[in-house]
């Protein structure tokens, strides 16, 4: 818990964030779906508009009020919430068709090592990089799977 938050205060903030998440990805969602594309589309644009590149410039008040630096709530609930998804992508995953598509696979896997790179001969954007070189391939599957999926997909 963050220093100075009471577990109230805590729960409280999580429940603020995941209330305006969802009052923002449902629409969205919707409006994707209307407009011919995966709802993942408009869940992702979700996160852009709440996230540090739109909310934090034209409401910055809002934006620290609602996702604070030293508060995590929303920040726990979501590596959870990254645990069992790549739980769930891992389980999923046939060793068969990674194995029948060994350019594929080599592409992923030189892309990560290519940022690793990046970030070890650049010492200041290291964290940023390794986070990217990381994350891109490790959060690339959900995406891709819920447009492929398209319609089917269940909507936030």
């Amino acid at each position: 818990m963050a220093p100075g938050l009471a577990e109230a205060d805590a729960l409280a903030l999580l429940f603020a964030q995941l209330d305006v998440v969802l009052a923002v990805a449902t629409p969205l969602a919707g409006i994707a779906r209307r407009a011919g594309a995966p709802p993942v589309v408009g869940e992702l644009l979700t996160g852009v508009l709440l996230g540090p590149s739109a909310l934090g410039p034209l409401a910055p008040g809002v934006y620290a009020d609602l996702f604070p630096r030293d508060a995590v709530p929303l920040t726990g609930v979501s590596a959870v919430a990254l645990v069992v998804l790549m739980t769930v992508v891992g389980m999923e995953t046939d060793l068969r068709v990674v194995r029948a598509q060994p350019g594929r696979t080599l592409l992923v896997t030189a892309g990560a090592t290519v940022g690793l790179r990046i970030g070890v001969l650049n010492e200041a954007a290291y964290p940023t990089v390794v986070l990217i070189a990381i994350g891109t391939p490790v959060m690339a599957p959900p995406p891709v799977r819920r447009i492929l999926d398209g319609r089917r997909a269940p909507a936030v």
